[in-house]
């Protein structure tokens, strides 16, 4: 069961019950779930990337104009390269542009992966990964 939870005022945290008493943190609210299918994802920031050879999913962060065949231009860089696309969201961002984010099958290392990243990198005006990790559902 999940519980938010604080140590500050500046931090917080989803963690169990468990987990909030062996850390000392204030449980703010309990039986936080209210879909069970939905999935909560813990990242972790750091200063340099840090990829493992077992990952298996990217996300990334991309901006396109907003004009006709700006998207398809930059998922058809993803489509050369036989990267599959297991989910993508969009977001109006400033300047009339929209940036997505999209789930990507396979690792930052392979070569075809970051051959299409650098094409598709030329089709937007904005990408980033931010970041390659393990699926685990």
């Amino acid at each position: 069961k999940a519980v938010a939870a604080k140590r500050t005022l500046h931090s917080a945290a989803i963690a169990s019950p468990n987990a909030a008493g062996l850390y000392g943190l204030e449980i703010l609210e309990t039986q936080i779930v209210n879909n069970r299918s939905n999935k909560t994802r813990f990242i972790v920031i750091a200063k340099q990337p840090q990829y493992d050879e077992s990952c298996d999913n990217i996300t990334i962060s991309f901006k396109t104009a907003h004009q006709s065949g700006a998207l398809c231009n930059v998922l058809f860089q993803l489509m050369a390269g036989d990267i599959n696309i297991s989910r993508i969201e969009s977001r109006p961002a400033a300047g009339g542009e929209y940036r997505f984010f999209a789930d990507l099958k396979g690792n930052i290392a392979e070569q075809r992966v970051i051959d299409s990243l650098r094409l598709a990198k030329g089709a937007c005006t904005y990408l980033e990964v931010l970041g390659c990790y393990k699926e685990t559902m």
